[in-house]
Formats: C-alpha cells, sequence, structure tokens
C-alpha cells in the first residue's frame, strides 16, 4: 500500500500553491482563460479517470487511459460531435506537465512536507490518427434544376443560388450590396444586367464584372433600406445548403465552397473557355481553375464505376 498522496490531492495543492500564482499573460497572450482550461482539463477528463492513484503509482497506462476515456466523450453532446483531436492532446500535456513537475518538488504529504517520487513514469508522445473527411462532390448539370428549385423555397436560397450559377464564394455572395448589382436588360442583353464585386483571392484581390441571368432574379428579395441584399447569421449557408440538398433529393456530401465547382462544371458543359471560367471565378491562376474541372470529371467518373457495380451485383453478374 502506497503511502504517497493519491493524484487528487496532487492537485489541488499544485494547482493552488504553484500553478495558479503564475503569471500567464507573457505565455499565453491569446488565451488569458488558460488557467482554467487546466482546471477544466482535470476536473473533467483526468479525475475521474485517475483522481484515486496514488501518484507514485502513476504509470504511462493510465495516460492511455485518459487519452481513451476522452475519446469516446462527446464535446458538443446535440450534434454528438466527438472532443477533437487538439482537446485530447492538450489534456494530454497538461497531465505530463503535472506529473513531472510533481516529480520535480515532491508530492504533498500529510505533515506539510514534500517527498520525492521513488520513479518517474515515462510518457509516449500522444498522436491520433487522423479523421478523413468524407468525400465531398458538386451538383451535377443534370441536378441544377431541381437544386434552384429547392433554393427558391429557402429564405437564404439567393446568395447559394448565386454561389452554384455564378461561381462566388461564400463570403462574396454574403456580404453583396445592392450598388453592385445593376439592372439594365436592355443594355445587358440577352442577360438582366451585370454584376460587380471584388473576388477575395488569397493571392490577389480583383474586381470582376459577370453577366446577371434573368433565371436568377427570382431569388432577389424585395429592396429594402439595407445596402446589403441578404442578412446572414454566421454558419447559416451550411445548414441551409444541407436542407436544400435534401429538398431537391441529393443525398451527397457537398460544401458551400463545391458550388464553386459546380459553376465551374456548368460553365465548362455549355462551352465556355478555361480562360473566361478563370476570369468569372475570380482564381489568379488557370491551374486552379484547371483542378476544378480535373476534379468534376473524377467525381462523375467514380459516380459511374459505383453505380455500374451496382448495376452488376443487382443483375448477378
Amino acid at each position: 500500500m502506497s503511502n504517497f498522496p493519491d493524484v487528487t490531492t496532487c492537485y489541488n495543492w499544485w494547482y493552488k500553491e504553484r500553478f495558479d500564482k503564475r503569471s500567464w499573460g507573457h505565455v499565453y497572450s491569446k488565451r488569458s482563460n488558460y488557467p482554467q482550461d487546466v482546471a477544466t482539463s482535470f476536473e473533467m477528463h483526468i479525475l475521474p479517470v485517475v483522481g484515486k492513484v496514488p501518484i507514485d503509482q502513476i504509470e504511462a497506462h493510465h495516460l492511455a487511459a485518459i487519452v481513451k476515456s476522452m475519446q469516446s466523450k462527446f464535446g458538443d453532446r446535440a450534434r454528438r460531435k466527438p472532443l477533437s483531436g487538439k482537446t485530447i492532446i492538450g489534456v494530454a500535456s497538461t497531465f505530463k506537465m503535472f506529473v513531472g513537475e510533481i516529480a520535480e518538488v515532491g508530492a504533498p504529504m500529510p505533515d506539510g512536507t514534500h517527498a520525492h517520487l521513488p520513479r518517474v513514469p515515462t510518457f509516449r508522445t500522444v498522436t491520433l490518427p487522423r479523421r478523413s473527411p468524407p468525400p465531398t462532390e458538386s451538383v451535377s448539370p443534370a441536378e441544377m434544376p431541381s437544386f434552384l428549385a429547392a433554393c427558391t423555397m429557402s429564405p437564404l436560397g439567393g446568395p447559394i443560388a448565386l454561389m452554384a450559377v455564378l461561381g462566388l464564394r461564400q463570403q462574396e455572395a454574403e456580404r453583396l450590396r445592392w450598388e453592385q448589382l445593376v439592372l439594365d436588360p436592355a443594355r445587358y442583353a440577352p442577360a438582366a444586367g451585370v454584376l460587380r464585386y471584388r473576388a477575395e483571392d488569397r493571392k490577389e484581390r480583383q474586381d470582376i464584372e459577370v453577366p446577371f441571368p434573368h433565371e436568377l432574379l427570382r431569388f432577389l428579395p424585395k429592396r429594402g433600406e439595407d445596402e446589403m441584399i441578404w442578412s446572414v447569421p454566421d454558419g447559416a449557408i451550411a445548414r441551409e445548403l444541407g436542407k436544400i440538398l435534401q429538398a431537391a433529393g441529393i443525398f451527397r456530401h457537398i460544401t458551400p465552397h463545391r458550388l464553386r465547382h459546380s459553376a465551374a462544371r456548368q460553365m465548362h458543359e455549355v462551352g465556355v473557355s478555361i480562360e473566361d471560367i478563370r476570369a468569372a471565378l475570380g482564381h489568379a491562376s488557370i491551374t486552379t481553375t484547371q483542378g476544378y474541372l480535373r476534379s468534376a470529371h473524377t467525381l462523375e467518373r467514380k459516380s459511374q464505376v459505383v453505380a455500374a457495380t451496382a448495376a452488376r451485383a443487382t443483375m448477378g453478374l
């Protein structure tokens, strides 16, 4: 039986007498709540697993048990979203820091003295397997009519439709102002007008002017006093896109950015040159545009292979 205090006793002394008295401002200038993060890590993840273990009996497998316990928890219980790997590695690093300092200064004993640990456990570096994101696809030209029909039923169908047809980036569609839209069918026939906006490319920013088709007029709200065309809350585009895809009968993983791929694919289908597609999408390099078209072609071929394989399995071939 060990005469050393357990992890909970050592933590209470360490946090109060050593950790909490430090000045973390110069180290964690962007994280003023770092001490609270450490306390939360211990109370929620570390102490429930190893809180009653004597400090001198801590082994590498105890850290593994903490990591395994965290992997089974959900950080967002409403959406059943697991804890991120960054959070798990951060808690593991905090625990290793705590054990290392207790080994350095000694464990607090009941008589007020400090006893050095007979040995210091050796912890392995915590590495977690990367979770590959689900493959993303785009809306095919054949699916575009039903997709746009579903957009008409959504309060945010307007910016989503512009992203899928004109290839606007999400932030560009969300920030559109009425002054950027010039509607003059007589001057810009056969289009209803033109849309002028600043492309938010990472390498360079450029002013773009694209025709505004008559088909997109139905997505414009009634103009009011606000200079912004749409008022879009944070994260609303991604949530609404999922609803639109379901309403359109498209049960694939498509992100808002992939709508730009859909626009490039549609332009290419009707014979628009790659250089004109690059200019319309605001790409700094034509290589990016070519990558858009190659990815769309690859996904289409994969879909055809999957469909053919399913058909052969159904027929027993």
